[in-house]
């Protein structure tokens, strides 16, 4: 036995600090050697998260086409083909940041006047919908557990739900920064899309629960409203605290 295969063998893991026999840990899977990180090791990456298999596009691609077997799949059976539900909603909010970037809404002199912490930090939601929309999604998760307070999924379930839808429609609405700046009238085609981003939520949520399809898209739609108005709420009452405060 030469020196080298001595202290491979003698050698444990430095995650479970498990005796290693072989390239990888049999108790926990860690290699013995992690390979340095270059331009294949970033090239391997951004391939595994284009996947057209089990990255984002593939996600993308599963959520629209079958979205109540994709997520009973995800929760139930396998859970490494699809993009994980904060990465991909970080990425939707970065495809739309990203376009709100390049086609920035008009200043106005109305819009540049934030007397209020209110008004500053409704500024900031406007200015950062992307992030927002995160921060929206914890109120309005709520609200759908209890809505569907009988069903099998509980409240970080529930918003894994939520976070692939809403990151969908963060893709959807990336076209409006563009639209906005084309200086046409195109108000009612936005206001299309507004509604047409919460039917398609109301109906793909809807899809994931049990019982009739009618009532649980009546519900989704309702208990995302009322999640909406309540992070609103939430937004105007620490703007309100902070100008009573100052």
């Amino acid at each position: 036995m030469t020196d080298s295969t001595a202290n491979h063998l003698s050698a444990t893991c430095k995650q479970c600090q498990t005796q290693l026999v072989g390239a990888y840990c049999h108790q926990c899977g860690h290699a013995h050697h992690l390979h340095r990180i270059d331009g294949h090791f970033v090239w391997h990456e951004l391939i595994h998260v284009l996947h057209v298999e089990k990255g984002i596009f593939y996600t993308i691609r599963e959520l629209l086409l079958r979205p109540s077997a994709t997520i009973k799949s995800f929760m139930e059976e396998d859970r490494s083909r699809l993009v994980k539900p904060l990465l991909f909603l970080i990425l939707c909010s970065l495809v739309y940041n990203l376009m709100e970037y390049f086609f920035p809404m008009p200043i106005t002199a109305a819009s540049q006047t934030h007397s209020t912490n209110t008004a500053k930090i409704w500024a900031w939601v406007s200015g950062h919908f992307g992030y927002a929309n995160f921060l929206m999604s914890i109120p309005i998760a709520i609200c759908l557990r209890v809505a569907f307070w009988r069903q099998r999924y509980n409240l970080f379930e529930v918003w894994v739900i939520l976070a692939y839808f809403i990151g969908l429609v963060m893709l959807l609405v990336s076209i409006m920064p563009p639209l906005r700046n084309l200086n046409l009238p195109l108000e009612h085609l936005i206001n299309l899309v507004r509604v047409f981003s919460l039917a398609y939520i109301s109906i793909a949520v809807a899809t994931c629960f049990e019982g009739p399809r009618w009532l649980a898209i009546l519900k989704t739609a309702a208990a995302y409203v009322i999640g909406m108005f309540v992070f609103s709420g939430l937004v105007s009452a620490s703007g309100w605290v902070l100008d009573q405060i100052h």
